[in-house]
């Protein structure tokens, strides 16, 4: 893991904090603007930071050496390794930020994430999930054949978003 690697991990955490334990937390739950602005840190600042971050790299060098070698196989094997390949195609990680972004500002979904504090923290696993999933295939060197295919997602990603952002 290279320094930049670990200080992009390292900030894309500090933003999560900021996000959602700093009195941005407080004031979201008065302010739809505050609000929105803790939705963006987690899936326009957050994720691609921590995508870039190399997580699953950080996160594996927390372990000995044996329970790597053991976590390897876990990865490796077909029931793993079937998900995490369906979940990070191109087009079913795009699907599934947009679906999250889109579901979770329908009225009735949303005000329930106001009234609830678990239904607000399970909106924002989703959101930082989602844009997790969506950030990999935007940022991962060598995981698509096609790399202008990450522009597109990008681009769409922009126009159904601001479309959101229009409508709210």
């Amino acid at each position: 893991v290279r320094t930049s690697q670990a200080l992009a991990f390292t900030a894309g955490w500090i933003v999560v904090a900021v996000a959602l334990l700093s009195p941005l937390d407080l004031v979201a739950a008065e302010r739809f603007s505050a609000h929105m602005v803790q939705h963006e840190l987690l899936m326009a600042v957050a994720a691609p930071l921590l995508v870039v971050g190399r997580p699953l790299a950080v996160w594996t060098w927390a372990f000995s050496q044996s329970a790597r070698v053991r976590i390897a196989e876990l990865v490796r094997h077909p029931a793993v390794r079937t998900p995490w390949t369906l979940l990070t195609l191109p087009f079913t990680a795009w699907l599934l930020h947009a679906i999250a972004v889109w579901l979770w500002h329908a009225p009735a979904l949303f005000h329930a994430a106001l009234r609830s504090p678990a239904v607000h923290t399970l909106q924002h696993f989703s959101f930082l999930g989602s844009a997790l999933l969506f950030w990999w295939i935007a940022l991962t060197p060598g995981l698509n054949a096609v790399r202008p295919a990450s522009l597109f997602y990008l681009f769409t990603t922009m126009l159904h978003t601001g479309l959101l952002a229009a409508l709210l």
